[in-house]
């Protein structure tokens, strides 16, 4: 499929608890790049976080983010964006 030029989007679920991402254990390594989207409780609230698990050729930030949305589109902010 690279050869075509095209991106391809899939989506999985995690099962929680579940250390795999994706429902068969392979999906990771057929993707360029493994995108999660995690809930976390904190305090009595569920809150949204963005990670970048997985992106081949690429020297990324490993941290999870906290997404928010707000007015029909989703907001991502460093940890030093949200202390100030």
């Amino acid at each position: 499929l690279r050869e075509t030029g095209i991106t391809i989007f899939l989506i999985s679920e995690m099962y929680q608890g579940d250390n795999r991402f994706g429902k068969y254990g392979v999906e990771e390594f057929l993707a360029d790049a493994v995108i999660h989207l995690d809930l976390r409780r904190e305090r009595d609230i569920l809150e949204r976080y963005l990670g970048i698990v997985k992106m081949r050729y690429t020297n990324h930030n490993l941290q999870y983010f906290p997404l928010f949305y707000n007015k029909d589109k989703f907001i991502i902010y460093t940890k030093e964006e949200i202390e100030l």
